[in-house]
């Protein structure tokens, strides 16, 4: 498999859809990487800096195996159908494959990744739906029959089509489309 350059890195950033990275971030994944590698990659070289370190071990009793949940304890999980960064499908398969019954998967239809920042109500947006339902956990001590979770049809949707030009611009940086009444509009220039 060939590695990425920064360049290449930079270019699938800045070309996706979703996106958290910059150079700097390009450059700190090659960094990263090269940590992983042992420096043992032609992309590894002094352009970069480099760490005398190594993150890999003989695979043990543990390895390829999720945890399973301890007696008296219980799992909490949290996921967002929008997340770029850990699809919903890793929670997904972490919940059925944990050994154990007292856990429960807590979904959010219209959230990306940061479930305590980025569930706002819609109608309260300085609540946090994922931290009234961590609290309601915690204040429980883990007891999920009083688990909080009604916010979840609350929360803040996302929706595109409501948006002004001024804030499409402020959020995205461009206004590739033309403006129609304070409103995109889906016509070519």
């Amino acid at each position: 498999m060939e590695v990425p350059t920064v360049d290449d890195l930079y270019r699938q950033r800045v070309d996706a859809l979703i996106s958290i990275g910059n150079l700097p971030a390009s450059k700190q994944k090659i960094v990263d990487y090269s940590v992983y590698k042992q420096n043992h990659d032609p992309v590894c070289t002094a352009d970069y800096t480099l760490f005398n370190m190594s993150f890999s071990y003989d695979h043990d009793a543990y390895w390829n195996y999720t945890a399973a949940i301890p007696a008296g304890a219980s799992v909490l999980v949290f996921t967002g159908y929008l997340d770029p960064a850990t699809p919903p499908k890793y929670a997904v398969d972490e919940n059925v494959t944990m050994e154990g019954t007292n856990k429960v998967l807590v979904e959010f239809p219209f959230t990306n990744h940061g479930i305590m920042d980025n569930t706002p109500l819609a109608k309260k947006p300085q609540v946090s739906c994922g931290t009234t339902i961590l609290a309601s956990y915690l204040a429980a001590n883990g007891d999920f029959s009083q688990l909080q979770t009604t916010c979840i049809a609350q929360v803040e949707r996302l929706n595109f089509s409501t948006w002004s030009v001024d804030d499409s611009n402020n959020l995205f940086g461009s206004d590739s489309r033309t403006k129609t009444n304070k409103s995109f509009s889906t016509k070519p220039k």
